[in-house]
C-alpha cells in the first residue's frame, strides 16, 4: 500500500540549521589544524560533536516527513543511528582530511564520506518505515550521484581550507561554506527516503515524488563546485601577488647585496651571480656562467673545498675561507657560506654566499705579526720565544737558553743617532741566525734584550762551539753609513732542565748570569752556579727585615703625579712604596717588593699601601687636590686572597673615602689565572665604583683582542714600549690605543722620560702621561709644595 507524507517545514528548517551547525564545526575543526590528532580523547570529543549534528540533521528530517511510525523503532533508530553516526565520523575523520592533498587520500576520503552517509540514512529509513519498503533503483541511483558529489566538494572545500595559513579573511567563505554543505547535507536524509519508500505527496496525490528537492540537491552540487573554485582563484591572485613581491625582494637582495650571491648547480658550475660577484672575481656574469669552482679555486686547497661542497649538497650549511684566483690572476681570501637549495624536490643546487676578506684577512695578519714579532728586527717578541721555549720543555728536549746583552749599543745610539743603532741591532740579528745551528731560537724582548735557545746542549763543555760562533760573529765589524763599529757581548747561560723546568725561571736565571759578568769585559760569559744560594740568603734577611719594617710603619708612600700633556693638566697619582733602612739605608723596590711576592709578606705590604693611600686621600679631600684618584698596584696573591674586596670596602669605610677616588692596579698576567674568576672579581670591584686599570699591557702572553673580554678602565703602556717609541715600537703602541679606542677605554703611558716622546704619544692619541719627565714620584709633603702653590 502507499503511505501518505507531508513535509512539515518548522522541521525541516531544523534539518537545516543542524546541518550548517555540522558543516561549520567541521571546518572550524580543519582551520584549527587536523581533524585528527594523536589525542584520543580530543578526536572523540570532535566524533560526538560532529556525529550528533549529523544524527540531528537526520531526524529532523524524519520528523518533517510526517510518516508513521512506532515509539520503540524510533527509540532503536535514535540509539542505533546516533551511536553509528558518532562511529562513522570517527572511522571517516581519519581518512578524509589529508593536508598532503594526495588522490589517493582524495579519493579514498571522498568514497568514504559517502558511504557513510547513505548507510546511516537508509539504515535509519529501514529501522523506522522497514514496512512501506519499495526500492527505486533510478531514484536510488540519483541519490548516490548526489551524495557523491555533495561529498567530493565538501571534501575538496575542507582541503583548501585545512592548508588555510591566514584565518582572518576566510570567515565569509566559511560562511558561504558551512550554509551551502548544510543545505546539502540536509535534503540527502530526504532523497534517501524517498528513493525506497512506497509513498505519495498527500498535497498532490498525483506525484510518487516532486522532483524540487533533486533540483535543490543539484543547485547545492553546483554551489559547492563553484565556491573552491572562486575560493581557490582569490588565492591564486593573492599568491601571485605575493610571489612577485616575494621575487622582488629576492631579486633587491640579490642585485645590491654587497656580497656575492652564486647559485650552483650540483655539478659544481654557475648558475646565477650577482654584481658583486663580478667584482670579487673579476669576470663578467655571462663568463662565470661558463665556469665552474675549479676554475676559480687555488688549487691546493681544491680537495677541502670540494669536500665542503659535497656536505652542503648532503644539507649541511658550510663556511670556509678560500683563496680565489681572479681574472687577473692576482689571489684573493673570500669568506664563504655554503646553503643547500631546497625545494619540494629535494637539494637542487647550492647557494654560496661570499664576502671579500683579503684586506681585513692582511690586517688581521699585521696584528698577528705585530703580537709575535719584533717590528724592527723580525725576530720572535717575548710571547713567541716563551711559546718556543714551553714546547721545548714539554718535548723533554734539552737547551741552553742564552741573555746576551750588546752594551755598546746604547752608546751607539748616543753617538750616531737611533737610526745607526737599529740597522747594527738588525745586522747583529742577521748574524746570529746564520751562526746557530738548525732548531735554535733567537727573539728581541725589547730594547736591546736578546735571548736564544739552542737545542742539544745541556752541559757547560758542550757550550764551546756555540760560543765560539757567537764570538765570531763580532770579530768582523759593523760598517753602517760610513762609520766603522765594533761591538762587545755578555751571555749569561742557563740549562734546561737543570737549571729549572719552567721557561720565566731559565730566564731570570740567565739573566742572573749575565749579570754577574763584571763589567768593561770584552766578549764574556757566565753560566748559573748554584752558588747564587748565597743571594737567596740576603733575600731571606730582606724578608724578614720587611716584615718588622711593615709592622713598626717604617715605610713610606710616595705618589708619582699623572699628568694630561695636552692641557698641563694634574688628572691623579701612583702611590709608590719606599723603604729606608735603618742599616743599609733606601733599599730597591725591584729588590724588596719581588721578596715579598715570594712569600705572603706581599699580601701584608700591600694592604698597608692600601690603608696609607686612603689616608692620604682623605687629607687631600680638604685641599686643592680633592677629587684626584690615587691608584695602587695589586700582586696576583693580594687579588687571590678571598676576603680581598671585603678587605678593600672596609678601608674605603674606615676612612669613608669615595670608591671612584680609588683606582686598582692590575698586571696583564694576573688575568690570566683562573680566567673566569678573576673577571667575576673585577666585575664586583667595578660594581663598587672603583677604577681599574691593566699595568704592563704588552709585555705578556695574552693578545690585544683579549681587552674586550677585561671589565677595565685603563690600558696603561708599558715603559719597554716608551723606551723604543722613537725606534720601532710606533706601530704596537698605534694598536694599543686603537684596541683601547675600540672598547672604550682610558690609556695612560708610563716611564715617559723625553720631550720626544711626549711628542709622539701625543700625535698618536695618547694625552695622559706619568714619567721622570714630568715628575719623579714625590712624598706628600713634596706634592703639597708643588701642587697646592701651584693651584694657589
Amino acid at each position: 500500500m502507499l503511505a501518505s507524507y507531508g513535509v512539515l517545514i518548522h522541521f525541516f528548517l531544523w534539518s537545516v540549521f543542524f546541518s550548517v551547525i555540522n558543516g561549520y564545526f567541521m571546518i572550524q575543526s580543519v582551520q584549527k589544524g587536523s581533524l585528527f590528532n594523536r589525542l584520543v580523547r580530543s578526536n572523540l570529543q570532535k566524533a560526538v560533536l560532529i556525529g550528533s549534528t549529523f544524527f540531528l540533521t537526520n531526524m529532523f528530517v524524519v520528523l518533517a516527513l510526517d510518516l508513521p511510525y512506532n515509539k520503540t523503532q524510533f527509540a532503536v533508530y535514535i540509539i542505533t543511528f546516533l551511536l553509528s553516526c558518532i562511529a562513522g565520523t570517527y572511522f571517516a575523520m581519519g581518512l578524509a582530511v589529508k593536508k598532503t592533498a594526495e588522490m589517493r587520500y582524495y579519493l579514498l576520503g571522498g568514497l568514504t564520506l559517502t558511504l557513510v552517509i547513505l548507510i546511516s540514512d537508509y539504515t535509519a529509513v529501514f529501522i523506522l518505515f522497514h514496512s512501506i519498503i519499495e526500492v527505486k533503483p533510478v531514484m536510488v541511483f540519483m541519490t548516490f550521484l548526489l551524495t557523491l558529489g555533495i561529498s567530493f566538494y565538501s571534501l575538496r572545500f575542507l582541503l583548501q581550507i585545512s592548508r588555510e595559513t591566514q584565518k582572518g579573511d576566510t570567515n565569509l567563505w566559511v560562511l558561504v561554506g558551512s550554509v551551502a554543505a548544510g543545505i546539502a547535507l540536509a535534503g540527502l536524509p530526504y532523497l534517501t527516503a524517498m528513493s525506497i519508500l512506497r509513498v505519495i505527496n498527500e498535497e498532490n496525490p498525483d506525484l510518487h515524488l516532486s522532483m524540487l528537492p533533486y533540483a535543490v540537491e543539484i543547485l547545492m552540487v553546483w554551489v559547492l563546485s563553484v565556491i573552491p573554485d572562486m575560493f581557490g582563484e582569490q588565492r591564486n591572485l593573492e599568491n601571485l601577488s605575493k610571489v612577485k613581491v616575494s621575487e622582488q625582494h629576492f631579486q633587491s637582495l640579490f642585485n645590491h647585496n654587497p656580497d656575492a650571491v652564486i647559485s650552483f648547480t650540483l655539478d659544481g658550475r654557475f648558475l646565477t651571480a650577482n654584481q658583486a660577484a663580478e667584482e670579487i672575481t673579476g669576470y663578467t656574469r655571462n663568463e662565470l656562467l661558463g665556469m665552474s669552482i675549479q676554475d676559480l679555486v687555488a688549487p691546493g686547497e681544491l680537495p677541502q673545498t670540494l669536500k665542503k661542497f659535497e656536505q652542503v649538497k648532503n644539507g649541511k650549511s658550510q663556511q670556509a675561507e678560500i683563496s680565489l684566483i681572479k681574472k687577473n690572476q692576482s689571489v684573493g681570501i673570500v669568506s664563504v657560506t655554503g646553503v643547500p637549495i631546497v625545494t619540494d624536490d629535494g637539494i637542487e643546487g647550492v647557494y654560496a654566499i661570499t664576502k671579500d676578506i683579503t684586506e681585513s684577512k692582511k690586517q688581521s695578519n699585521t696584528i698577528d705579526y705585530l703580537f709575535h714579532y719584533d717590528e724592527l728586527t723580525g725576530l720572535p717578541n717575548r710571547r713567541k720565544f716563551i711559546s718556543e721555549v714551553e714546547e721545548a720543555v714539554r718535548e723533554q728536549r734539552p737547551f741552553a737558553l742564552y741573555s746576551l746583552d750588546y752594551g755598546r749599543l746604547r752608546t751607539i745610539r748616543d753617538v750616531f743617532g737611533f737610526k745607526v743603532g737599529d740597522q747594527v741591532l738588525k745586522e747583529l740579528s742577521l748574524r746570529l741566525l746564520s751562526v746557530l745551528p738548525n732548531g735554535s731560537a733567537v727573539s728581541r724582548f725589547g730594547g736591546d734584550e736578546i735571548y736564544c735557545l739552542v737545542p742539544q746542549v745541556n752541559a757547560e763543555h758542550e757550550l764551546k762551539p756555540a760560543l765560539e760562533r757567537l764570538h765570531g760573529i763580532l770579530g768582523t765589524s759593523f760598517f753602517v753609513e760610513g762609520h766603522e763599529i765594533f761591538m762587545e757581548m755578555k751571555a749569561g747561560i742557563a740549562f734546561f732542565p737543570e737549571n729549572g723546568l719552567e721557561p720565566e725561571l731559565l730566564i731570570k736565571c740567565a739573566d742572573t748570569a749575565r749579570a754577574s759578568i763584571p763589567e768593561n769585559s770584552f766578549y764574556n760569559y757566565a753560566v748559573y752556579q748554584n752558588e747564587i744560594v748565597q743571594s737567596n740568603i740576603e733575600k731571606i734577611v730582606i724578608e724578614n727585615d720587611l716584615k718588622r719594617a711593615i709592622e713598626h710603619d717604617e715605610l713610606t708612600l710616595h705618589y708619582q703625579p699623572k699628568i694630561n700633556s695636552l692641557h698641563n693638566e694634574l688628572v691623579g697619582f701612583e702611590a709608590l712604596v719606599r723603604w729606608k733602612h735603618p742599616v743599609k739605608g733606601l733599599i730597591s723596590p725591584g729588590v724588596f717588593i719581588p721578596a715579598a711576592e715570594q712569600t705572603n709578606l706581599i699580601v701584608a705590604l700591600e694592604d698597608w699601601v692600601l690603608k696609607k693611600a686612603c689616608s692620604q686621600i682623605r687629607e687631600w679631600q680638604e685641599t686643592d687636590l680633592k677629587g684626584l684618584p690615587v691608584s695602587v698596584n695589586i700582586s696576583q696573591r693580594s687579588f687571590a686572597n678571598p676576603a680581598f674586596i671585603d678587605n678593600v670596602v672596609r678601608v674605603l669605610r674606615s676612612y669613608d673615602i669615595a670608591a671612584p677616588l680609588l683606582e686598582i692596579e692590575i698586571t696583564e698576567s694576573m688575568t690570566m689565572f683562573n680566567e673566569n674568576v678573576t673577571i667575576e672579581k673585577l666585575n664586583r670591584i667595578k660594581e663598587l665604583g672603583i677604577s681599574i686599570s691593566l699595568d704592563d699591557f704588552g709585555t705578556g702572553y695574552s693578545s690585544l683582542s683579549y681587552l674586550d673580554k677585561l671589565p677595565i678602565d685603563t690600558v696603561k703602556i708599558d715603559k719597554s714600549f716608551i723606551d723604543d717609541l722613537r725606534t720601532d715600537q710606533s706601530a704596537m703602541v698605534s694598536t694599543i690605543l686603537a684596541i683601547a679606542l675600540h672598547n672604550g677605554l682610558g690609556v695612560i703611558a708610563e716611564g715617559v722620560e723625553h720631550k720626544e716622546q711626549v711628542t709622539m704619544l701625543q700625535s698618536l692619541g695618547c694625552d695622559n702621561i706619568q714619567g721622570y719627565f714630568f715628575s719623579r714620584p714625590l712624598p706628600p709633603e713634596e706634592i703639597g709644595e708643588k701642587y697646592f702653590a701651584k693651584a694657589g
